[in-house]
């Protein structure tokens, strides 16, 4: 069952039409329920589904908790995926830094979820072609996420991996397949079964 999508979509549509009788369409349990399931639309490849779901979910968040509420943050950065998952990377790119200037502003930098949010601009950002941008920060990116949770953290290592794809497209072959191996490697013994 571990990363069977089309039956997860199916338990997430089902969670979200139940919550949407029993708490109504602005209730927090309905809306992450909608969260997610944009989140499983995208993963499947569902962009317009995915789209409409995340931009009127976002809407309803912000209504509800203002617009530096973190889920309205986290829900914001959503719509910044589905974005750059329909080829809309400026957009992403965007969507993406408000986002990250609002965890700043209202957070910290050096919060979890703010890097989380650079991790996801520097991606969107290597994606447009805007590849010398996108280095400083994935490279800050994963030294604060190595220095807070430590170098053989799951999110160290996906934001690690990013940084050996941006070294891979800077033309740096042999330090991003040492830094791509060793993150392979450990996120293998880390998601072990």
């Amino acid at each position: 069952e571990i990363g069977d999508l089309e039956r997860s979509q199916e338990r997430l549509e089902t969670a979200h039409a139940t919550s949407l009788e029993a708490y109504g369409p602005d209730h927090k349990v309905t809306l992450d329920a909608a969260k997610n399931l944009a989140i499983t639309s995208r993963r499947l490849g569902r962009l317009d589904q995915a789209y409409e779901l995340i931009m009127k979910t976002n809407r309803a968040y912000e209504r509800m908790r203002g617009k530096d509420h973190p889920d309205v943050l986290a829900c914001a950065l959503e719509v910044a995926c589905v974005l750059s998952a329909r080829g809309e990377h400026d957009e992403a790119c965007r969507h993406a830094d408000e986002v990250l200037n609002r965890y700043r502003e209202n957070y910290s930098k050096d919060h979890l979820y703010a890097l989380a949010a650079a991790n996801d601009l520097a991606i969107f950002l290597m994606r447009s072609g805007q590849r010398a941008t996108a280095r400083p920060l994935i490279e800050m990116t994963a030294a604060t996420y190595s220095e807070a949770l430590g170098g053989g953290h799951p999110s160290t290592l996906v934001c690690q991996t990013n940084l050996a794809n941006a070294r891979f497209g800077a033309g740096e072959f042999t330090e991003a397949l040492r830094l791509d191996r060793h993150c392979h490697q450990h996120l293998s013994q880390a998601f072990k079964h």
